[in-house]
């Protein structure tokens, strides 16, 4: 995966996390206040528990993958998509970034390399959940061309990654 530089104080490059690194998902987890965990977990987590974190930290880059964003040698940003079992040409996309980086490209920086990642892939959509206060997340993925709908009390959203799914995405 090629590495991608945000013009920031310190440069923030991207690069996979590998399986069983749990330091970065912890990082950027504590680097969350109380409502940004609420807004990306849909649910109140004062701590990340040990099963979750397990997940987190357990991507194959194949059908899971994840992407770390870093500032020097700290984590600031987590993007990862999941392939749906039945939905072979979906994913299930989710990103965090620390409060302190959150507005500064980052989020941006790492939907758009899953982005491009899922298309190299024949993944043709990224799927979003989204809880609809989160209007930084919301604007994100809408300025990405996802199309998006309120469901069950949360913004779902579908954003095409391959050309031949952006004429279907509506």
């Amino acid at each position: 995966m090629t590495t991608v530089t945000m013009p920031l104080p310190v440069p923030v490059r991207l690069r996979p996390l590998t399986r069983g690194e749990t330091a970065p998902v912890l990082e950027v987890f504590e680097g969350m206040s109380e409502n940004s965990r609420f807004m990306r977990f849909l649910a109140p987590m004062p701590r990340l528990p040990g099963f979750m974190l397990r997940v987190l930290a357990d991507p194959d880059q194949d059908r899971h993958v994840a992407l770390v964003a870093a500032a020097g040698r700290r984590a600031v940003g987590i993007g990862r998509y999941v392939v749906i079992a039945d939905q072979e040409r979906t994913a299930e996309a989710s990103f965090s970034v620390v409060d302190d980086y959150q507005g500064r490209g980052v989020g941006r920086m790492l939907l758009d390399a899953l982005s491009a990642h899922a298309a190299e892939r024949g993944i043709c959509t990224l799927a979003f959940t989204v809880h609809p206060r989160n209007r930084r997340a919301l604007a994100l993925i809408r300025s990405a061309g996802a199309v998006t709908e309120y469901v069950d009390g949360v913004i779902e959203g579908r954003l095409p990654t391959c050309r031949d799914s952006l004429a279907t995405a509506v």
